[in-house]
C-alpha cells in the first residue's frame, strides 16, 4: 500500500473539520497554517474551550508519536474531564485511503473513530467511536 502524502492527508483534514461544523476562523484557518486547536468540556455553562494545543509540549510530544506510530494526521483534539482520566480524542486521518470514505460517513454522523489518549491512566487508551456535537467554534464530546 502506497503511503499517502502529507498533502493529501491535510486536504482531507480540512475537509473534516468543515463536516465536523467547527469554526473555520478558530480552527480552520489555524489549521491551514499549521496550528492545532484543543477543544475542552468545562461544565454546561462554557461547554468548549478552544486552546491552541501547540502550547503544551506533553500533548504535542504525544501527537508525533501517534502520527508517527500510526502514519496519521491529528487535526483536531477534545479535551474531557471523567473520573478515569483526563481523556484527549485525535481526530485524524489515516493512512488508509480505502477507509477515508467510511471515516468520512461515520463524522457526518457525528461518531468518527477517534484514538483517545488518557493522560492520567495510559494503559486505558484506546481506538474507539465517539459522539460529538460542534459547540462554540470547537465541539463537546457526548456521553
Amino acid at each position: 500500500m502506497a503511503r499517502i502524502s502529507y498533502d493529501e492527508k491535510k486536504q482531507e483534514a480540512i475537509q473534516r473539520l468543515k463536516m465536523m461544523g467547527v469554526d473555520k476562523r478558530m480552527v480552520i484557518n489555524p489549521f491551514k497554517k499549521g496550528k492545532l486547536m484543543l477543544s475542552e468540556y468545562l461544565d454546561e455553562f462554557f461547554p468548549a474551550v478552544l486552546y491552541d494545543a501547540n502550547q503544551y509540549t506533553y500533548l504535542m510530544d504525544k501527537i508525533s508519536s501517534f502520527e508517527n506510530t500510526f502514519n496519521s494526521m491529528v487535526y483536531h483534539i477534545q479535551l474531557s474531564h471523567f473520573t478515569f482520566g483526563d481523556c484527549y480524542s485525535f481526530f485524524y486521518v489515516s493512512d488508509c485511503k480505502d477507509e477515508w470514505d467510511s471515516d468520512r460517513y461515520d463524522l457526518s454522523h457525528g461518531v468518527p473513530l477517534v484514538y483517545v489518549w488518557n493522560r492520567t491512566d495510559e494503559i486505558c487508551s484506546e481506538f474507539g467511536s465517539i459522539s460529538f456535537e460542534p459547540k462554540f467554534g470547537g465541539v463537546v464530546r457526548q456521553g
